[in-house]
């Protein structure tokens, strides 16, 4: 049996990355095929799913549970006895997983030893952060993990260069970096693109795109600039108006998939201005990824992941933290050397889809 292990899924990818993925890999494990999605932080309640989530999951033919697990210590462990299928050998896929889950694979390993778990790291704070949780705030230790490594029950991989390196660091093993993609497929098109997409994910990146949009707003006439929203429960702290004020176009709620990959299609350049947040200077990010795909420039921090894995990439541009000198002096790069690269884009081969993860995933199966 193959059981795809989900975590809390978002509004806005509830009909685009979780779908997708749900589908693929039933169409690959066929009856064999299982999902379970749980929740570390609450979770969605079930009515609000159903709401919304495309029909074919609605049936919940392949569920075998929908769980919100907020209580790690006491509530793992009674989870996994109750519900592991008896003499099955199941094959766990756990991805964008963060500690909690990291904890529940492990406790997996530990009471079915007939299954294998393939465990990917979405994001973690830093090295100490991580071993003071994994091995002073818990019952395992690095010997054990190492020894369901070399024994193949356990696969991990991290989202990231950075994190997979300090992982490896810590267990001693390789954990290469997991397989990421887009789940929208794009063919690329050489009429001219007149979007520009913005994703603040803070107030304060808030602020600072409008700082430095305002003094750039005529260079820009002739785009169109659309804020995302980043979290849907977060856009109601925050004040976007004086974004509004210099003309974009605001979608704060729930966008339809067939929506988002008209945008991502009609969009030239993606600006992530993630410089709030720590887990983005380690982490990965599923609008970079589908820009990317998209072939669009995407501009990011330096000092991030997100920058450092993809540099070499010719469409993404990076820029220095809370600089508005620098983000500026990105757009204006693009806008002048853009007539250059398109030729180019056009026939460059970047393969973001989501048969790179099949593929990793299937080779542990079987």
């Amino acid at each position: 049996m193959f059981v795809n292990i989900s975590p809390f899924i978002s509004r806005n990818n509830l009909d685009g990355h979780f779908f997708s993925v749900h589908n693929k890999f039933k169409e690959i494990f066929s009856m064999e095929y299982k999902y379970l999605e749980i929740s570390s932080i609450g979770g969605l309640n079930d009515s609000f799913c159903l709401s919304i989530l495309p029909n074919e999951l609605k049936s919940r033919n392949n569920l075998i549970e929908k769980v919100s697990i907020c209580n790690i210590a006491s509530e793992i462990d009674s989870f996994v006895k109750s519900r592991l299928p008896k003499n099955e050998s199941i094959t766990y896929h756990i991805y964008e997983g963060n500690l909690n889950l990291f904890l529940l694979a492990l406790e997996l390993a530990d009471k079915d030893p007939n299954s294998k778990i393939i465990f990917n790291f979405h994001w973690f704070q830093d090295e100490k952060t991580l071993i003071r949780d994994l091995f002073e705030n818990s019952q395992y230790s690095i010997e054990l993990i190492q020894y369901y490594i070399d024994n193949e029950r356990l696969f991990l991989s991290c989202e990231s260069k950075v994190n997979s390196q300090t992982l490896q660091r810590i267990v001693k093993r390789p954990t290469p970096k997991y397989p990421t993609f887009s789940v929208y497929s794009s063919t690329y098109k050489k009429v001219m693109k007149d979007l520009i997409i913005v994703i603040p994910s803070s107030q304060s990146e808030i602020d600072f795109l409008h700082k430095s949009l305002k003094r750039i707003i005529t260079v820009l006439s002739g785009y169109k600039i659309i804020c995302l929203g980043h979290w849907e429960k977060s856009n109601s702290k925050f004040n976007y108006s004086h974004l509004s004020d210099l003309g974009l176009d605001l979608r704060l709620g729930y966008i339809p998939a067939e929506e988002y990959v008209a945008l991502l299609n009609q969009s030239e350049i993606m600006i992530l201005p993630y410089q709030t947040f720590k887990w983005y200077k380690s982490g990965s990010s599923g609008r970079l990824e589908d820009a990317l795909a998209h072939k669009s420039f995407v501009i990011v921090p330096q000092d991030t992941s997100l920058y450092r894995d993809n540099r070499k990439l010719p469409f993404t541009i990076g820029y220095w933290r809370c600089s508005t000198l620098s983000l500026i002096s990105s757009i204006f790069y693009i806008l002048i050397f853009k007539k250059h690269v398109v030729k180019f884009l056009a026939n460059y081969n970047f393969d973001s889809s989501v048969s790179k993860l099949l593929l990793y995933v299937s080779k542990i199966h079987n």
